[in-house]
């Protein structure tokens, strides 16, 4: 066997080819597995180097390589580097939720203001004007009525239910409330838990690719767990863009917690009547 065998490269690669057909974070003990399949010869230098020292330990010594993630009461998690997001991903589709502020300027659309990331707060501001600092206030690209639709004939296109994926494409191709009629399907369908899962795959993955372009190291804070999601947002009573953007993180929320949780939440009892009274 070759001496000259970069041993973290090829560890790397190995996980590169792993997450490319999972797309999510690769357990420590699946992926040491893995490696012992690969490399059975004893005296591989990858084979060698797992007997020598714990395995994290070794994943440890290649952080210009390999990103590693502890969960509290889990395996250790790995992903190549670069594809940090991945550790998101699988939080996001456990439960926790995109950060609304985030949420917010990857959904909506037909706003006067632009979003900006701004990188020393860690925050998106809506700005009038683009900002003569680009380094500090990263744009993020504006959403259009169409690419939403676009999205949503995405998702009736992936249902199995043919009458259903059949009433959501008539609800996107009517002349006029294309929006507002999909929602009121998946509402009464029962479908809206699998239509914000399939949105906030798409946002995820908005964000992935913005972030590569643009240089933004991804933060934990843009995950939030569902006890803390949205907690620190502002409501502001104004425009139809702005309660568009409340409804829609308030409905975002609400479909990342499970039935029993639905169910421990309390509405006042004048809320209840006036809902009543608009029937």
């Amino acid at each position: 066997m070759s001496d000259d065998v970069d041993v973290s490269e090829t560890i790397a690669a190995c996980l590169r080819e792993l997450t490319e057909t999972s797309q999510e974070p690769i357990p420590g003990a699946k992926f040491k597995a893995f490696l012992l399949r690969r490399f059975e010869n004893s005296d591989h230098p990858v084979r060698q180097a797992l007997s020598k020292e714990r395995f994290g330990s070794l994943l440890q010594s290649m952080p210009d390589k390999i990103a590693l993630k502890h969960e509290f009461g889990s395996d250790l998690l790995a992903a190549p580097k670069g594809k940090e997001y991945l550790f998101f991903k699988r939080k996001v589709e456990k439960g926790s939720a995109i950060r609304q502020d985030l949420f917010r300027a990857f959904s909506q659309f037909g706003s006067a203001q632009q979003p900006f990331y701004d990188r020393n707060t860690d925050r998106v501001t809506s700005l009038d004007l683009r900002p003569e600092d680009t380094t500090r206030f990263v744009e993020i690209p504006p959403r259009t009525v169409e690419a939403e639709i676009e999205l949503r004939r995405q998702f009736a296109a992936s249902l199995a239910d043919a009458v259903l994926s059949a009433k959501l494409f008539a609800d996107l191709n009517a002349p006029q409330r294309e929006l507002a009629n999909f929602s009121g399907t998946v509402r009464s369908s029962g479908c809206l838990r699998d239509w914000l899962a399939f949105k906030n795959r798409n946002i995820l993955e908005r964000m992935r690719d913005w972030a590569s372009v643009n240089g933004v190291q991804w933060n934990e804070s843009w995950i939030e767990t569902p006890a803390g999601a949205h907690a620190q947002s502002t409501v502001q009573h104004g425009s139809g863009d702005d309660q568009s953007s409340l409804t829609l993180g308030l409905v975002n929320a609400l479909g990342q917690l499970s039935d029993e949780d639905l169910r421990r939440i309390s509405v006042p009892l004048d809320i209840v009547i006036r809902l009543l009274n608009e029937k």
